[in-house]
């Protein structure tokens, strides 16, 4: 990550707790992995998960670094989310391979069956 880069507080960190809101406001995070590009972060998740819906239903969201179990290590930042279309999954399924190797792939393989959705989170305006 370049010292550019709008979610300077999750520079280094493997996790990031991504907290995505409820129609009624209700805050629900979630650890996961992220990586950053341009500007930009990615995570993948199931198709039917919570974070997916609460993601097409408002977008807002807040991001923070975390440990793999979800306690906050660091400031969090606003952020603006979408899920991506399919023709640019591709593209977000390497920014997360790249950063995290063999490990990313086979914890997507684990469940071959289920349909993954790509999220881009961009800062908040």
């Amino acid at each position: 990550m370049s010292s550019e880069s709008p979610f300077p507080n999750l520079a280094g960190h493997q996790f990031m707790s991504l907290t995505t809101f409820r129609r009624n406001g209700i805050a629900v995070p979630t650890p996961v992995w992220f990586a950053e590009h341009d500007g930009r972060l990615y995570v993948t998740t199931q198709a039917q998960a919570g974070k997916a819906k609460r993601v097409r239903a408002t977008g807002r969201v807040t991001v923070a670094p975390c440990t793999a179990r979800g306690e906050l290590l660091g400031e969090t930042a606003e952020g603006q989310a979408r899920l991506l279309p399919e023709s640019d999954a591709a593209r977000a399924y390497q920014i997360l391979l790249d950063k995290y190797g063999q490990q990313f792939t086979d914890v997507v393989s684990r469940n071959p069956n289920a349909h993954r959705v790509f999220i881009e989170i961009a800062p908040a305006s």
